[in-house]
């Protein structure tokens, strides 16, 4: 699970700089860090966030994009440990229900 009132770090770059101020940031320079509410970043920000594992709900830091990524594919967040055990787990269900 994700912390979508987290801020992001977040620097200022010309890709990027247009959308921002558009959102009502304030441009100091290229290259000085802002925050941002997680919510207001970017299509493709890939920086880290602060999740909780929503087996264990453990709190990691992670890469956005892989957040992105779990969700797609579990509809959760599961950490490296949990999405192993999960794999397992629906790998026997698929096999038990195969022999059937």
């Amino acid at each position: 699970m994700i912390d979508e009132k987290q801020f992001v770090k977040i620097k200022w770059g010309m890709k990027h700089k247009t959308y921002y101020v558009n959102n009502g940031f304030e441009f100091t320079k290229t290259g000085d860090e802002f925050l941002v509410p997680l919510n207001q970043t970017h299509d493709g920000y890939a920086g880290d966030v602060v999740v909780h594992c929503d087996f264990c709900k453990e709190e990691r830091v992670i890469k956005k994009s892989r957040y992105d990524e779990s969700i797609k594919k579990y509809g959760k967040y599961y950490c490296s440990h949990c999405s192993q055990q999960h794999t397992i787990e629906e790998r026997r269900k698929s096999h038990y229900n195969r022999c059937l």
